[in-house]
């Protein structure tokens, strides 16, 4: 194991786990849920979430950003 993940990986582990623990409690009406006005829903925060990480994991492998992925 590395430097960085003896110092950092209880905290990325930590943040998953509590990634985990929300997606566990989340309902569809959750995900569905709209504050009003030009906000996206619960579910499109976490969708750009995922893309962003996509296209980090991606640059790791080919060494360019490319944030046009999108599910």
């Amino acid at each position: 194991m590395n430097k960085v993940m003896q110092e950092k990986g209880s905290w990325i582990t930590g943040t998953h786990a509590m990634r985990n623990a929300l997606l566990d409690l989340v309902t569809d009406a959750d995900l569905n849920f709209n504050p009003g006005g030009q906000n996206p829903t619960l579910g499109g925060l976490f969708r750009e979430i995922g893309e962003t990480e996509y296209a980090y994991l991606q640059s790791l492998k080919t060494f360019k950003t490319d944030f046009s992925y999108r599910n």
